[in-house]
């Protein structure tokens, strides 16, 4: 049986763990594991609520969940009335009293067990082929026009051809592996237009990768909150991306707090060797990788001169379709064309390759929404020229007619 969304009824000072324990660190704090071999992922949205990924560790401490916190309890295996699952320091038990109810405990800082109430909807969250095959009856067929629309083609063709696959959510996806897409920039600004990206997160989140930033303050200041969710109650999120960007650590014997700038270095590399094929930014650490708080996505990028143009090539490893890549495709090509300004190049070509591709079955409907959509031509960007690349603020990027469609908001599956 597989256990739907749970709401919380009572839930006064309900904490999901508070110490540290399966990784070493406060973003990995506690395991659940199922009795009688069966096991539990936990997955929450709201204030303060979070994940657990493939290994059912919870990535990050949760201080509290207010009444109404949507809860969502996978099992891998059947499981029957009065199973129960606890975590390591028996802070919570999470037992299946009947197809419908589940109960909540935890142990009030060693006073004894206290009853969390909920209910539970007990219909499968993850899609069947069946679900699938008449999903693709649905499919809209693709708007007579000549405007080039590689990322609405990519995500049609992927309902179409994909297959079911699990995922560390236990949301479940639809999946292609190994496509590609590729984007003109002379001839426009890839901001996709069948529905809104906002572009303001964009430009602030891609500023802050480039100020080597592993803390999200910043970005809170400036009304960004895309990595709350990730990040610790001190607002850190490990050496992620702009770390690796900017502080890559590569320690010698007699310098051990010696790092590499990856971006200064390649905008150095540009400038006095073009013809270079070695031009590569490298997010993925594997001596790093599991002290992040999410390991990189787009995890490699490769920029390339010729003809007075320059282009670049992204790879992600990891692609959420309906969410994360209209954002990725609108980064990677504003950092083209603000490196292509700093080295007196034109912009050439965002090329974006991808892994794992998947629509989640809970982004289904708004997929489906989006792809019964004319597209409109792409937007202009215009910006002002800083004095370095590390200059640049907000203000000096431009987007110049931008016609899209309404947005289309979808849960974000952590």
């Amino acid at each position: 049986m597989k256990v739907g969304p749970l709401v919380l009824q009572s839930v006064d000072r309900f904490i999901m763990g508070q110490a540290s324990h399966a990784r070493g660190n406060d973003r990995y704090p506690t395991r659940i594991a199922g009795a009688g071999g069966s096991q539990w992922s936990m997955a929450m949205s709201g204030s303060g609520c979070s994940s657990m990924d493939a290994n059912r560790q919870l990535p990050v401490s949760v201080p509290a969940c207010a009444t109404g916190t949507m809860i969502r309890v996978v099992t891998d295996s059947a499981m029957t009335p009065g199973s129960i699952a606890v975590d390591e320091m028996n802070v919570v038990a999470v037992v299946l009293l009947s197809d419908t109810s589940i109960a909540l405990y935890r142990d009030d800082n060693g006073k004894g067990g206290r009853a969390v109430g909920g209910r539970c909807d007990t219909q499968n969250m993850a899609l069947t082929q069946e679900q699938l095959d008449s999903i693709r009856t649905r499919i809209p067929a693709r708007p007579e026009t000549n405007i080039p629309m590689p990322y609405e083609d990519l995500v049609r063709r992927i309902l179409m051809e994909g297959s079911l696959k699990d995922d560390r959510t236990g949301t479940g996806t639809i999946s292609l592996f190994g496509q590609q897409m590729r984007f003109d920039l002379s001839k426009g600004f890839p901001l996709i237009t069948t529905k809104r990206v906002w572009f303001r997160g964009v430009a602030y989140e891609l500023l802050w990768f480039l100020r080597g930033s592993s803390n999200i303050r910043w970005l809170q200041e400036n009304k960004v909150h895309i990595w709350d969710e990730w990040a610790d109650e001190n607002g850190d999120l490990g050496p992620v991306y702009g770390v690796q960007w900017r502080r890559w650590p590569a320690p010698t014997a007699n310098n051990p707090d010696r790092v590499i700038d990856q971006i200064e270095r390649i905008v150095e590399e540009i400038k006095t060797n073009p013809a270079s094929r070695r031009l590569i930014v490298s997010a993925w650490n594997p001596a790093e990788v599991d002290d992040m708080a999410l390991p990189p996505c787009h995890a490699l990028f490769q920029f390339y001169v010729c003809d007075g143009k320059l282009s670049c090539q992204l790879y992600q490893r990891s692609c959420d379709m309906f969410l994360g890549v209209p954002f990725n495709i609108a980064s990677y090509s504003l950092l083209t064309e603000m490196i292509a300004q700093q080295c007196g190049l034109e912009p050439g070509e965002f090329v974006w390759t991808g892994g794992d591709c998947h629509i989640y079955d809970n982004h289904v409907d708004q997929v489906l929404e989006q792809l019964s959509r004319a597209p409109y031509p792409y937007p202009k960007l215009v910006i002002d020229k800083a004095s370095s690349l590390f200059e640049y603020n907000y203000e000096d990027f431009h987007v110049l007619d931008y016609r899209h469609g309404d947005t289309i908001k979808a849960p974000v599956a952590f």
